[in-house]
């Protein structure tokens, strides 16, 4: 039992952040509240709007690739998105307190597209990652509330 305890303490519980944002592109599924796994409804949204999105039958999309390199259980670098909303910029994670933020250097959306524009006001305040290969939530702050960006694998 005594060499078990040496075992364990040499044990990371951070993630393995290079893996998780920069193996593959993601792509948008939703924004939703914490904990809901469906759309928000954000005020003024049209019904229109959210069918545009759908991931499954809309027209609309936002891919995210992200590269980088770690340093330790912190990974910086570049990000570029892609489809209805473009936007390209710089990141970090931090795979101990899933700590995100990026600083979005240009970015662009329909005037129109009310979730287009919020994916991107969405990025400019992100604070805070979860997930791993197969899921990303990218968490922000939103009218007091705590919303995410929920995002798949695209390929």
């Amino acid at each position: 039992m005594a060499l078990i305890f040496p075992l364990l303490g040499g044990c990371t519980l951070s993630d393995d952040v290079q893996a998780i944002f920069t193996d593959h592109a993601w792509k948008l599924s939703y924004i939703s509240q914490d904990k809901l796994g469906h759309w928000y409804k954000f005020p003024n949204v049209s019904d229109s709007n959210y069918e545009a999105w759908d991931a499954r039958t809309g027209t609309k999309s936002f891919i995210l690739n992200f590269q980088g390199t770690p340093t330790d259980d912190v990974i910086t670098g570049s990000f570029t998105g892609s489809g209805s909303v473009t936007a390209n910029g710089t990141w970090t994670a931090n795979g101990e307190n899933n700590k995100f933020s990026a600083n979005v250097k240009s970015g662009n959306a329909d005037p129109n597209d009310k979730i287009g524009n919020e994916i991107l006001s969405a990025l400019k305040v992100a604070d805070a990652y979860a997930g791993d290969t197969k899921y990303l939530y990218i968490y922000f702050t939103y009218n007091k509330e705590r919303l995410y960006l929920a995002f798949v694998p695209a390929n």
